[in-house]
């Protein structure tokens, strides 16, 4: 939800309007949504029924771009949406190149071996494929140049992979930092 928070807050800095459409399952972060002054619209997350039920709320916001990050969102999903509604352009925000997808646009913004091609059998052929870290999407606070430097030695760090770590990021990084002591 952080990676979609931080898209959407930038496209509403740019101009545009924007609207969540969240499963309303236990563990849901509508309300947190909500919070930062975005209109949120729940599905009941039943997956068959909710495709058909999204394509119904596009159709009330004459919405001319869909932005999926679900990892239990696939091509099938997706191309309902495409075949129900023929102009729409469809993104889909991924990190595990796992399943296949039908959509315009694929973001991918981690880096590992072979990041450049583990989507080529798995989107269509005129996707476009946005790859790698120079597409990370990262919260303001987190780049400002309005940083202190100090000569103070560092203390505490935090290595921060969200909720999973799938290809041992972790272990690197505990691996990287112990040749600095």
């Amino acid at each position: 939800m952080m990676r979609c928070l931080t898209l959407a807050n930038f496209l509403k800095e740019n101009g545009a309007r924007v609207t969540f459409i969240c499963a309303e399952l236990a563990g849901n972060m509508i309300d947190y949504v909500k919070s930062f002054g975005f209109k949120v619209v729940a599905v009941s997350g039943k997956f068959e029924y909710d495709a058909m039920r999204t394509v119904a709320i596009l159709k009330e916001q004459e919405c001319d771009l869909v932005i999926v990050d679900h990892y239990q969102i696939d091509e099938k999903w997706e191309s309902v949406l495409k075949s129900e509604l023929s102009k729409l352009k469809l993104m889909v925000i991924d990190d595990l190149a796992n399943r296949k997808h039908d959509c315009d646009l694929l973001l991918d913004q981690n880096y590992q071996e072979n990041f450049e091609s583990r989507y080529d059998t798995l989107v269509p052929e005129q996707c476009e494929k946005l790859l790698g870290p120079s597409y990370l999407l990262l919260r303001p606070e987190f780049y400002k140049e309005n940083r202190v430097r100090t000569n103070a030695q560092i203390g505490n760090i935090l290595v921060f992979y969200g909720g999973s770590d799938p290809t041992g990021e972790t272990v690197k990084a505990l691996h990287a930092l112990s040749k600095l002591v």
